[in-house]
Parts: structure tokens; sequence; C-alpha cells
């Protein structure tokens, strides 16, 4: 069973795993599109979601034996996590969505990909974590940016005087 969902090597036509993560340690600087499949640029969810893999592959491919393939992976992880960073914008208070030109057409720097990329790309190790400040602060800018925009944002209590929360879209 590895082999067919590992070993490309041995099985190129069918073992993707192998194959892809090796794929992303090779182009994980290349420009990709976004969540919404809208913009090609440097997006913080498609490299959050980058990053879990080649950490969460890396100790896959130990597993599987494959040690060359888990340091490869590793020194990619490594290499990404040092320019995840650059999407924290501190005049902002805010993680930038993207890096690059897109954010120059936009109304609005903020977007919920980047809570998504934390839902979806967070690899347990303290890194954009669900309580980093630059995280939650995120969050609070993008679900108090509906309270002007929707009156329904404005309702915080349904009719049996439950607390709602703030719908975010």
């Amino acid at each position: 069973m590895r082999e067919k969902i590992y070993d490309t090597t041995a099985h190129p036509a069918a073992a993707p795993v192998q194959r892809d993560l090796l794929f992303v340690a090779s182009n994980w600087t290349s420009p990709s599109f976004d969540i919404w499949e809208e913009e090609s640029g440097d997006h913080f969810y498609n490299r959050l979601v980058q990053r879990r893999a080649l950490i969460v592959g890396s100790s896959f491919a130990s597993r599987m034996g494959d040690q060359q393939t888990s340091k490869i992976l590793k020194t990619a992880a490594d290499a990404l996590s040092g320019t995840i960073g650059s999407f924290w914008d501190v005049q902002r208070n805010l993680i930038m969505y993207e890096n690059g030109p897109v954010l120059y057409n936009k109304t609005s720097y903020i977007d919920v990909a980047v809570v998504l990329g934390v839902l979806h790309g967070y690899a347990g190790d303290g890194i954009f974590g669900y309580t980093d400040d630059r995280v939650l602060a995120t969050a609070h800018q993008i679900a108090t940016s509906f309270i002007p925009v929707y009156g329904v944002a404005n309702t915080t209590h349904d009719s049996n005087g439950a607390v709602l929360g703030i719908p975010v879209g």
C-alpha cells in the first residue's frame, strides 16, 4: 500500500503524495491563485497551508523511511516560515491576505481568507496560531467591518434575548 500512495519512483502514475509534496517544496515561492481563484500573487492562505503540508509531509516522509524527502520538505518549510511574517502590516494592525500588486486595486485590505488560512494551515507550533495577537487583531477587524455595512450585524440578541455573534462573510 505504501508504494501506491507514496513512492513516486516505483509508481510514478499512481503515487501522488510524495510527488505533490515535492512540487510544493519546489514551487511555494511562485505566485499562485488565491482561495477564491480570482487573483494570482503571494497569498497568506496559500503560504500557511503550504507550510503545514510541508511540515506534516516531512514527518510523514520520515515515517515512510524516506529521510531524503523528509529533509527536502523540512528545508522548504523552514524557508517558507521565514517569509510568512511579511504578511503582517504593523501600520494597519492586520495580516494582509496578499503581498503584491493585487492589493493596489482593492478598497479593503481585509479578507476572511486570513482566518481560513489559520484554521486550515496552523501547524500547532505557535506560528500564526489561533491565539496569536496578529491573528486576533485581524479577525477583529474582519468581524467589525460588517457592522456599519449590514444592519443585521447590529442585531446583538435574538428574540429570546440570547446573544448573537457578528455575521461574517
